[in-house]
């Protein structure tokens, strides 16, 4: 009896050992997916910015 309740205790702790590393890795994946949305978003902005500049350039020496 005492032996199945340490077994029992030993099988739910790796079970919460298991889905703390699951949660890590998902936790980590969710960061690196988001870091790569943020400079992907960055670097958008930046390219639409120098568009933007461009783009009012090229008006400018048109009304010229």
């Amino acid at each position: 009896m005492l032996s199945d309740l340490n077994l029992e205790q030993q099988n739910n702790t790796n079970i919460q050992i298991h889905l703390l590393q699951i949660k890590h890795e998902f936790e980590e994946k969710l960061r690196n997916v988001e870091n790569r949305y943020k400079n992907e978003i960055e670097d958008l902005t930046r390219r639409y910015e120098q568009i933007k500049v461009e783009k009012d350039k090229l008006e400018k020496c048109l009304k010229e």
